[in-house]
């Protein structure tokens, strides 16, 4: 998970090697509601829930790339921070992808269609979070995403 704080000027998507994403944004009354709606049409829907503990709203691994997408477009930077399994070699499943998504030691690299647009996200760094996975930070601006197809990207 991306750093706890309650404090921050541009949203924060951490996208974990399993399970659901975390968003974090600049706490306002309401934001709950206004999430689910930029990334669904309500919050039963979106599947969008609260997570005090972590200071951040949960969704479906699904809403990925519209996460990113309309995050990037309202408040016009992401912080992305991705989880990638070091030890995870390609295989067949990998190279022949239909999804932009990865998670193997490649970083999507070798994808049959590659990570499309996340190519030209800004990579901050790459860190080890724990034994065999490697975390990288990436910088979205809203011309990154030109060629963006985030119904694609899960």
């Amino acid at each position: 998970m991306a750093t706890k704080t309650a404090h921050m000027e541009y949203p924060r998507l951490h996208i974990p090697v399993h399970g659901r994403i975390s968003i974090q944004v600049k706490p306002q009354k309401g934001i709950g509601a206004k999430l689910a709606r930029l990334l669904g049409s309500d919050e039963r829907k979106a599947n969008v829930k609260w997570i005090r503990a972590d200071l951040a709203f949960e969704a479906p691994r699904a809403l990925m790339g519209k996460a990113v997408y309309v995050l990037t477009y309202r408040y016009k930077k992401v912080h992305v921070f991705w989880d990638f399994k070091t030890t995870m070699i390609c295989t067949s499943s990998c190279k022949n992808a239909r999804r932009s998504y990865c998670v193997c030691s490649c970083k999507g690299k070798k994808h049959q269609q590659g990570l499309g647009a996340a190519t030209s996200w800004h990579s901050v760094g790459d860190i080890e979070i724990e034994h065999g996975i490697s975390q990288t930070h990436f910088v979205v601006y809203p011309h990154d995403l030109k060629n963006f197809d985030f119904e694609n990207f899960r």
